[in-house]
């Protein structure tokens, strides 16, 4: 066969296109050299989506980044009503970058937005007993957008959720979570959810806790990195990552803790970014998120 250049071959035509037998021509950075993928391999790394032979580049969907350097807006709630601080309310927490979050109040919320902080933003409401907030990416009430307000387990690509705060008393938390629930209807009660999988600062103690189908709570301890704990006013990232076949895996500052259990989600679940937290008797303070995000990995 004849030496050709790429640009004197026959072109493809879109009729002919197959996304899953048809190859491109890539240079393995790693290795120096060069190589063949499908076009259905290289849209699943770019989170981009292949119909009927139209590839359509999804980068805005990507990755959910917060801006966390100025007020938030009050957007109304799910049934078109003014913002409230009432107990399981479904309300929207609108940011400046554009992006929102669902926002149910735990207990009764008088703080309705969070408060400007020279780091970020202080979510930590009321400092009330048993107050908090739970926010999610999509609420039940919600279309949302797959692969940015919420994941399909078994059909999304690899995603993500990360956070890295600030807790100035962590005996005044009960209860922080952070990972991803399935969309279903807000509960007050994070152990009363069908499935979830989560990070936890409980009293400076960071834990896993996970649910699969509405049985008890699976709560593990970390041992390490930070030993576990979580130091009054300390700052840390907890990251939780879902591949696209529904393994969660877990970072603690970027390392794997030690302690965490297997964990899957059930395949074809709908899940969603989710955040809780609550006071206890003593209140926390201030609990200041520096970074927020969420996405495909």
């Amino acid at each position: 066969m004849a030496t050709k250049k790429i640009s004197e071959l026959t072109a493809q035509t879109t009729a002919a296109q197959s996304s899953a037998n048809d190859v491109l021509v890539v240079v393995d950075g790693s290795e120096n050299v060069t190589k063949k993928v499908t076009i259905d391999t290289l849209t699943s790394a770019l989170g981009a989506i292949t119909t009927n032979g139209v590839l359509t580049l999804q980068n805005d969907l990507r990755k959910t980044k917060f801006d966390l350097g100025a007020q938030v807006s009050l957007d109304p709630q799910s049934d078109g009503s003014i913002f409230s601080g009432a107990t399981g309310e479904i309300n929207q927490w609108g940011f400046r970058c554009g992006n929102t979050l669902a926002v149910h109040a735990i207990g009764t919320q008088t703080l309705l937005a969070p408060a400007l902080a020279a780091t970020g933003l202080n979510v930590a409401g009321d400092q009330t007993n048993n107050d908090g907030w739970a926010m999610r990416g999509r609420s039940v009430a919600a279309l949302g957008k797959l692969n940015k307000d919420y994941f399909t387990v078994g059909t999304s690509p690899a995603f993500y959720v990360r956070c890295k705060f600030s807790i100035a008393d962590v005996s005044g938390f009960n209860d922080i979570r952070i990972g991803f629930a399935k969309v279903e209807a807000h509960n007050a009660d994070p152990d009363a959810l069908d499935e979830l999988a989560a990070m936890a600062v409980i009293s400076g103690d960071i834990k896993t806790t996970t649910i699969i189908n509405n049985a008890s709570t699976v709560t593990t301890d970390l041992t390490a990195p930070s030993s576990g704990d979580w130091a009054d006013a300390a700052v840390h990232t907890l990251e939780v990552r879902v591949s696209a076949a529904g393994v969660v895996t877990y970072l603690l500052d970027d390392t794997a803790p030690t302690g965490a259990v297997a964990y899957t989600f059930d395949d074809a679940e709908v899940v969603t970014p989710y955040w809780f937290h609550r006071h206890d008797s003593d209140v926390g303070g201030n609990l200041i998120w520096q970074e927020f995000e969420y996405g495909l990995q």
